[in-house]
């Protein structure tokens, strides 16, 4: 199945049939600045590295404010905030402090819940600001070392959040992740069977094209489910219609509700080298991925790296 899935990614026939989603309004702090993907060491929240954030001083002064969107799944906003902090409180240094309603832009509802934790030894405090809709989920996180002052440039950053209005979208309501602004969305070649699910979406750039598929897709057993068999099962549909296929890196990432893999591949197509990110969400009876590939040469989409990143498996609370 996985094979028929990836082989399908660079093969598919674009046919729009959804209208792009509009990114939540959000204003990041004037003069800070935005954080390198992948570093996030010595900051008072420890989950930026692959989230749009934007940091402020450094060592104990340091302050960070990001944002991060997740299908919501239809959840209530109570019911979202709910097995955001239940996630959250897993670790037995964290310790929510408070949870209050509030209304944003239009008076849309939100919940700012905040909360204590080790950073690193160190104590800091962590604000968010979460709303949802039938599709999706917003948040805004705040960070800062609990021996610091808030700032008012922090606070007013974390209120800033006003998510689109959804009369007029068109989203596919059922996928896991989050697709880019302005990526359409695509019809297979292939269908899929056995009970796997599969979005597509296509984007035409200026020098190549680059494509993110994701997909559901039924776990045979739960052997299926570790880390060196889901990579195995990657390389080798992949194997299928490409050649040259290297594992380049591969590491453990925090997903909406759990941990996952993210997997950097090279490879080559019809005398084309390419570059796959894949992330990974293994389980029983369903496995999750999400796949985001580029010819050999394009730079990284930043908005199709958060995209498959918020892949949100709908139906754990916890890593496989």
């Amino acid at each position: 199945m996985l094979a028929v899935l990836l082989s399908a990614l660079l093969a598919v026939s674009p046919s729009p049939t959804a209208s792009p989603e509009p990114p939540p309004q959000f204003v990041p702090p004037a003069g800070w600045h935005e954080l390198v993907p992948g570093v996030s060491g010595g900051l008072p929240d420890q989950y930026l590295s692959s989230l749009p954030a934007w940091v402020h001083g450094s060592g104990d002064g340091a302050e960070s404010v990001s944002l991060s969107t997740a299908p919501s799944k239809g959840l209530s906003l109570d019911k979202y905030v709910s097995m955001n902090s239940i996630q959250l409180q897993r670790s037995a240094t964290t310790t929510l402090l408070s949870s209050v309603p509030v209304a944003l832009c239009d008076g849309a509802k939100a919940q700012l819940v905040t909360y204590q934790r080790l950073v690193a030894g160190k104590p800091a405090i962590v604000a968010q600001i979460i709303a949802v809709d039938d599709t999706t989920g917003y948040t805004v996180t705040y960070a800062r070392f609990a021996d610091r002052p808030e700032s008012q440039a922090g606070v007013t950053a974390l209120k800033s959040l006003c998510p689109p209005k959804r009369e007029a979208l068109a989203i596919d309501k059922g996928a896991p992740i989050a697709p880019p602004t302005g990526w359409t969305k695509i019809v297979l070649a292939v269908t899929p069977g056995g009970g796997a699910a599969v979005w597509t979406w296509f984007h035409v750039g200026a020098t190549g094209n680059e494509a993110i598929m994701a997909a559901s897709v039924p776990t045979v057993s739960v052997a299926d489910t570790g880390s060196d068999a889901q990579i195995a099962s990657l390389t080798k549909g992949i194997s299928t219609w490409a050649s040259d296929v290297v594992v380049v890196d591969r590491k453990t990432v925090q997903l909406c509700r759990a941990s996952g893999l993210l997997v950097n591949l090279t490879a080559t197509t019809h005398d084309k080298a390419i570059v796959i990110e894949a992330v990974l969400s293994p389980g029983f009876p369903t496995s999750y991925f999400a796949v985001y590939a580029r010819p050999q040469g394009v730079a990284e989409n930043p908005d199709a790296l958060q995209s498959i990143m918020s892949l949100c498996p709908a139906d754990r609370e916890t890593a496989a």
